[in-house]
């Protein structure tokens, strides 16, 4: 009888789960042009003005930048030689934010705003991994040089990916990509699939994620259901940090299964909360946890991923994209997600 209440209970939370709807260096710089030839006569013309300085590098490494050019012959007076250019910026690479204690990535496009989708445009492959999984990700990968960071997500029981267009597009907007398995009742076994999946598409030459993918940034997470079976992987080496919404363990023991930083999404009074409230209790690791106000019972546990998206892309682009601003808007004591709708605390965080 006890098995069968658990049972029930995990049902009960699950099903409905659908949400509505290092620094790189700079390159050389180039030549400038010469500079022109002074004029004749008692005061020789001024020499033609040198090359122009050097554009300033994109993100992800530096544009040539071109030397000034030489000095003008001398005429009467020697003419004006050109100023020297200006050489690449190097683009971001991935550093160690010490007061998180967390390795942040190379930099993706930059979005001022998270309510918003980002600059990428998307696509989504709906047979990915002959099936198994949907694929979210920016439409052109690389196009900037730069390595996408990756996210395997579980759906919530009785849900697919379909569920969560709206959320995990928005994801892949801002420059990640997303495996999405195809479970209405996902297990820990099937995000690990995903992430052997997404892993090996880095290394092959035939795929068109070759080579650019950031296998060193790596988020595992899901809602309700996909959010319990992310703990059951919690302690692969491969994931720098895990995205739990509105679904805590039955046990309260999520917490202390968790090996790297997280964030929790819940609601304020949702069905999910006691759960949510008792791995954040146990956690050791820095963990930010935010409610979301209004949202109760079943219907705002189905609420929680739509409601929560704007924190949830910007716990990303911190955590995984090296934008490193975005801490502030976590931890500080007037935080952006510490006010208004957010009702939020951490811990651990160095």
């Amino acid at each position: 009888m006890k098995s069968l209440k658990l049972a029930l209970l995990v049902l009960a939370l699950g099903s409905g789960c659908a949400s509505d709807d290092s620094m790189g260096s700079g390159t050389t710089a180039g030549s400038g042009g010469t500079g022109g030839t002074g004029g004749t006569g008692a005061v020789g013309g001024p020499g033609a003005v040198g090359g122009a300085a050097g554009t300033i590098a994109q993100p992800m490494g530096g544009t040539t930048g071109g030397s000034g050019g030489a000095g003008g012959v001398v005429g009467g007076t020697g003419g004006v030689g050109g100023v020297g250019g200006v050489g690449g910026v190097g683009g971001v690479g991935g550093t160690m934010d010490p007061d998180s204690g967390m390795t942040t990535g190379p930099g993706l496009l930059p979005s001022s705003d998270v309510t918003m989708d980002g600059p990428y445009a998307t696509m989504v492959d709906e047979n990915a991994d002959s099936g198994e999984g949907w694929l979210f990700s920016p439409t052109e990968l690389g196009a900037n040089g730069e390595k996408h960071p990756i996210l395997v997500w579980g759906c919530g029981s009785t849900s697919m990916p379909s569920a969560y267009m709206f959320h995990l597009s928005r994801i892949a907007s801002h420059g990640f990509v997303v495996y999405a398995s195809v479970s209405s009742s996902v297990t820990g076994a099937l995000l690990t699939r995903g992430l052997d999946w997404m892993f090996a598409q880095n290394d092959d030459a035939n795929s068109p994620m070759y080579q650019k993918l950031d296998l060193e940034h790596v988020s595992v997470g899901g809602h309700s259901l996909g959010s319990l079976s992310t703990y059951d992987i919690a302690d692969d080496p491969r994931i720098t940090n895990t995205i739990h919404v509105d679904g805590g363990q039955f046990d309260g023991m999520g917490g202390q299964r968790l090996m790297k930083p997280a964030i929790f999404i819940c609601g304020d009074d949702s069905i999910a909360k006691p759960n949510c409230d008792s791995d954040y209790m146990g956690a050791t690791v820095p963990v930010f946890y935010t409610q979301l106000e209004g949202l109760s019972g079943l219907e705002g546990h189905i609420q929680a991923a739509r409601e929560g998206i704007d924190i949830w892309v910007a716990w990303m682009r911190w955590t995984l994209a090296g934008e490193e601003e975005r801490r502030a808007d976590f931890l500080d004591p007037s935080c952006t997600f510490c006010t208004g709708k957010y009702l939020s605390m951490h811990k651990n965080f160095p």
